[in-house]
């Protein structure tokens, strides 16, 4: 395993697994923890396969939203990727009671101008939306968008 791997394993393998196996805890973790968690869980996975991990606490932040009455958004941020398709952002969004929930990633393309929006599921499968040039502003309307056409 290399840098690259650790950061896909920690973005598209570990977070939607603890997103959907115990989302209120996840949440709890990282509105306490806000960016420190993600780093330590990267530096951990790094330790673990004796990787050097070239990020820093400040590369990882976290914020809040209630964008809908009905609705919550947690916005990772990541450090910028340097290879596809690693992640620039990642959106987590969700009712209050955790019955309906959405993990939503901004994914390097082969070049970084070229972002691909793409929904994971509890099954660790994939739906991409295809690129579009959007703020992290309209990318985050979007995926709210997204959440309530197709998971009803």
């Amino acid at each position: 395993m290399d840098l690259r791997e650790a950061r896909y394993y920690l973005e598209h393998r570990m977070l939607p697994h603890l997103f959907f196996t115990g989302p209120s805890r996840l949440i709890s973790v990282l509105a306490v923890g806000k960016g420190g968690f993600l780093f330590n869980i990267m530096n951990d996975i790094c330790e673990n396969n004796q990787i050097k991990n070239t990020y820093a606490l400040k590369d990882f932040s976290v914020q809040i939203d209630a964008p809908q009455e009905d609705l919550r958004m947690i916005r990772i941020h990541m450090p910028e990727p340097l290879w596809e398709p690693l992640c620039y952002r990642i959106y987590l969004i969700y009712n209050e009671t955790y019955e309906k929930l959405g993990y939503f990633t901004a994914e390097r393309g082969s070049n970084s101008e070229e972002i691909f929006l793409c929904c994971w599921n509890t099954e660790s499968s994939h739906l991409s939306f295809g690129t579009e040039e959007l703020t992290p502003e309209e990318e985050a309307a979007k995926c709210i968008r997204l959440y309530r056409d197709s998971m009803g």
